[in-house]
């Protein structure tokens, strides 16, 4: 049985790159699969399978390892040109799954790229045409496909695997509140609006907070980060925030044991792939009412309106509480969580699903 794996690109300090890159690893280990392909536009990082670039659709459905393989798995968060190759796959030789990543919605996107967002949906939701089945990995997604109209019988639940690549020891609980959040630094992740509440709780907290951000700038504006530099010089708080945007996995993983709390403000989320990592490294979370971070995000962590820094800092001084009551990280409801996105489960659902895929039609 062979596999191909299709992106746009697969990229460091991407979440839809991890996926890819995560995916690949684990089907490697299913029995049965004989082979793994991985297809981008672009590749900044390493696989442990065969990697190959194609510029456009017509190079894909032509590549020998493409026109082999018994599936397909096409990524999806927004358009990139090699997608429209599933028009010109044949169902009775290659079956087609897409893993829907889900859209960041147009309205919050600049008028300059909302045409690109545009032409997104309608590349998603074209390959049902050929009768292709949507995978969805967190609640969000299925009833984002399901507002679409896509057929419900089309669905299947399949996640990929969030773990660390090495034994985590969390260190939190120190005499300064160390927050963290991980993710693009652009407005709809509301980079701006974490650190206005943390400049906020500071003043109610009685001991120092420190707040990292990890992200890639290969995705910020220029004037967003000089936004950001000035609201941190504004509120006074160049001693309280770091910036990190080259960390490795092994700094990005310390940055987890070292926190006390995982911070995501984001308007929007597909998955929110931060908390769990959070979770795994024994750290509590908040987050926001928008996309899935209400479904990852496990009671008795709070979420909260997006985009009011307010309600932002009194969570935090509520998470500082918490922390400092010393009860030890008791979570049960983000260990079943972080256990559905482990390794042996996504693998365990990609074989069936694997199998039901090419046993159809």
């Amino acid at each position: 049985m062979r596999l191909a794996i299709v992106t746009g690109i697969c990229v460091e300090r991407d979440a839809i790159s991890a996926a890819v890159v995560e995916q690949a690893a684990t089907v490697l280990e299913i029995e049965g699969i004989d082979s793994v392909d991985v297809f981008a536009q672009h590749f900044g990082r390493p696989l442990s399978c065969p990697s190959h670039t194609v510029h456009d659709p017509w190079e894909l459905l032509t590549h020998e390892a493409f026109g082999r393989a018994d599936l397909a798995i096409f990524h999806f968060g927004i358009r990139y040109s090699i997608f429209d190759a599933i028009s010109g796959v044949d169902p009775a030789n290659t079956k087609i799954a897409v893993h829907f990543h889900n859209i960041t919605p147009i309205d919050m996107v600049a008028p300059e790229d909302r045409p690109i967002v545009e032409h997104s949906l309608r590349q998603i939701v074209s390959p049902q045409v050929a009768g292709a089945r949507y995978w969805y990995y967190s609640e969000f997604n299925r009833r984002t496909l399901l507002g679409w109209g896509i057929d419900e019988t089309k669905m299947d639940f399949v996640p990929f695997p969030v773990e660390p690549p090495f034994p985590l020891h969390p260190v939190g609980g120190g005499p300064t509140l160390e927050l963290l959040s991980v993710g693009r630094l652009v407005p709809a992740k509301g980079t701006h609006v974490i650190i206005e509440a943390v400049a906020k709780a500071r003043e109610i907290i009685d001991r120092p907070v420190h707040l990292r951000l990890l992200g890639n700038p290969e995705f910020s504006t220029d004037e967003y980060i000089t936004r950001l530099d000035e609201l941190i010089d504004e509120h006074q708080m160049s001693d309280q925030v770091t910036i990190i945007d080259d960390a490795d996995d092994a700094e990005m993983w310390h940055c987890y044991e070292v926190a006390d709390g995982v911070i995501s403000a984001s308007l929007h989320e597909g998955l929110c792939v931060p908390v769990i990592e959070g979770y795994l490294a024994e750290c509590r979370a908040i987050g926001t009412t928008a996309g899935n971070l209400p479904f990852v995000v496990q009671p008795p962590d709070e979420v909260v309106a997006p985009d009011d820094p307010d309600a932002l800092a009194q969570a935090i001084v509520r998470l500082d509480s918490r922390v400092r009551d010393g009860a030890g990280f008791d979570h049960p409801d983000a260990e079943m969580l972080a256990h559905r996105y482990s390794r042996e489960t996504s693998a365990e659902i990609m074989r069936q699903v694997i199998s039901e895929a090419l046993d159809r039609g």
